[in-house]
């Protein structure tokens, strides 16, 4: 409800990068116009990089400081755990100056921020806020969920009630409330009463039953039926709709993960069986894509070479979907036929690392417009820096992560240089950088210097030209965590599957697992001389 209609529609067509893409260029005819500063914010937002929403939605508020803008710019600082920061942007909103769906932000914000006490206040604001539309009775609904006590739960399900399937031009953004409100908490009862209600006052029909079905999958309501309710659904749809392979394959799909669940491999046959004939009658990625698991399920006995044909087909249908690529994998390492994995391995490095080099790119152009950062080193005139090579300016860093590097895990061609840097420069070295880190004490450190967490994939292709920083802790850092009780899966889950040499490199026996406990009020204190940074720049 806060989108304008067409910012809507450009997102539901289009993928974050591609908007990007379509709108980064245009920064210089647009540079005073804050909604452009919002639209490029919600990309990067996006596609996770945080620092670069944040500028983009600071600059968003220079030109117009709307409260739109400013709740965004604080729930990126909240994404980037940087709380105490978000705080203090808080105190500058103005809830009288907010509409209905901008007041139900702000209560998510309150909720994120530990401020809960602030959404009680907010709520006779949003009865002033009323518009006359479906939203009233929406956002009533998610604020008062917020609150978490009965009283107000129930409110939110009386609000919840009126928000009837009819009030919207589109199914889908029903169906996206109801998720909502899953998401939120809604008891299942609750949440079942919905599609009851739903499917007593409509019919399931071509255009409409897709949107119902994967809603009843994500709010996991499908998964829950019992037996006997679950079995009338199945022969209404599959008597309903008995020659529409879209909707077949989407039931299907669901109660394979069904099955697949309760470890039933009896239905999960029967669910293959009629897959194959779906997709004898016409191909269906989906379709196939159940018929390739299930036969991977019965490798021993399969027949391989319909099980490589039908891996071929995948990926013809989808060249850059890695899990198709993987599964491509898998079969030849099974049969030993590693040249065709390698080659497979290859060609989706390579795949990764042209997706991965478009999407920099675009990151690039933006700091080109938008940020110029120094480099931290400070490198003298004339002096090959390892970090900026000599440019001065902060280079684009990929990711963070500890201890393990990628010659450990893939061999590329990369210059890589050891640094040790004192704490100020650590500090503006990790400052607002994505870090992938499994070990929580380093990643608590990490965050405290001001590093997010990214759900990226951990770097194992590098990109030409990239720039990934390692942090390595000294051998002396790692025994001092392990004399204070900590055992090598807490201090770095990845050091006990890619580091079998630990007994021999360090000269202490390390503690049983699980070890001692991680007390996030009590947390080891690292400094920079902990570490060592090893900067890797792809070639």
């Amino acid at each position: 409800m806060i989108f304008d209609v067409e910012t809507i529609n450009l997102f539901r067509d289009n993928k974050p990068e591609e908007v990007l893409k379509q709108n980064i260029y245009q920064y210089r005819d647009k540079v005073d116009d804050d909604n452009y500063h919002f639209l490029i914010g919600i990309c990067m937002l996006k596609l996770g990089f945080l620092h670069e929403a944040f500028v983009a939605f600071s600059k968003a508020i220079n030109k117009k400081p709307s409260e739109r803008n400013k709740l965004f710019k604080i729930f990126t600082l909240i994404q980037a755990q940087r709380f105490n920061q978000a705080v203090e942007e808080r105190k500058t909103l103005v809830p009288n100056n907010m509409t209905i769906s901008e007041l139900t932000v702000l209560a998510q914000i309150d909720q994120s921020l530990n401020l809960s006490q602030n959404i009680s206040t907010l709520l006779p604001l949003l009865d002033e806020k009323k518009t006359g539309g479906v939203e009233d009775e929406m956002m009533l609904a998610i604020t008062n969920l917020l609150l978490a006590n009965q009283v107000n739960y129930r409110k939110a399900i009386k609000y919840a009630k009126e928000v009837d399937s009819t009030r919207f031009e589109n199914l889908e953004d029903y169906f996206t409330f109801i998720e909502e409100l899953c998401k939120k908490g809604i008891k299942n009862k609750d949440r079942d009463s919905f599609f009851n209600k739903w499917m007593k006052n409509n019919k399931f029909t071509k255009d409409n039953t897709l949107t119902v079905l994967k809603a009843m999958a994500s709010t996991k309501y499908f998964f829950e039926l019992s037996a006997a309710e679950r079995n009338r659904l199945t022969l209404k749809i599959t008597n309903q709709f008995k020659k529409d392979d879209e909707i077949l394959v989407q039931y299907y799909t669901m109660l394979y993960d069904l099955y697949e669940a309760q470890k039933d491999m009896q239905w999960m046959n029967n669910i293959a069986e009629r897959m194959e004939d779906i997709e004898k009658r016409k191909h269906n990625t989906k379709a196939l894509l159940i018929l390739v698991l299930q036969q991977f399920k019965l490798f021993g006995t399969t027949d391989k070479n319909l099980l490589l044909q039908r891996l071929n087909q995948l990926i013809l249908d989808d060249k850059e979907n890695m899990f198709y690529r993987k599964l491509y994998f898998e079969f030849c390492t099974q049969l030993g036929r590693s040249n065709e994995a390698m080659e497979i391995n290859k060609s989706s490095i390579l795949l990764q690392q042209k997706k991965e080099k478009r999407l920099v790119e675009l990151i690039k152009v933006f700091h080109n417009f938008y940020i110029t950062e120094p480099c931290p080193l400070n490198p003298p005139e004339g002096v090959k820096c390892p970090l900026c090579h000599g440019s001065n300016e902060m280079p684009i860093v990929r990711t963070i992560v500890f201890n393990t590097s990628p010659r450990d895990v893939y061999v590329e061609k990369f210059e890589s240089e050891l640094i040790a840097v004192n704490n100020e420069a650590f500090k503006r070295l990790v400052d607002w950088k994505p870090m992938n880190v499994p070990s929580v004490l380093i990643g608590a450190f990490l965050r405290e210097n001001g590093a997010y967490m990214t759900n990226r994939p951990f770097p194992d292709v590098l990109v030409p030209g990239e720039t990934y920083l390692f942090i390595r802790p000294k051998k002396e850092t790692i025994e001092r965590l392990a004399n204070e009780g900590y055992s090598i899966s807490t201090i770095d889950p990845l050091m006990s599957v890619m580091d079998k040499n630990h007994k021999i490199k360090y000269s202490m026996k390390f503690p049983a697992e699980p070890g001692r406990e991680v007390d996030f009020n009590n947390l080891p204190e690292f400094s920079a001389d902990d570490f060592v940074i090893e900067v890797i720049k792809a070639i």
